[in-house]
């Protein structure tokens, strides 16, 4: 399941993929805001 406070699908589908190789930054990107969710 996705958090209720999720971008889009589309990105969704990109950050999932991110997640399966790097989970950490999926796992600090849904933690932190759009401006400081973007290390990459």
């Amino acid at each position: 399941m996705l958090p209720p406070k999720f971008p889009a699908p589309s990105q969704a589908a990109g950050s999932i993929s991110t997640g399966l190789s790097q989970p950490r930054t999926v796992h600090y990107r849904w933690i932190t805001p759009l401006p400081y969710a973007s290390p990459y």
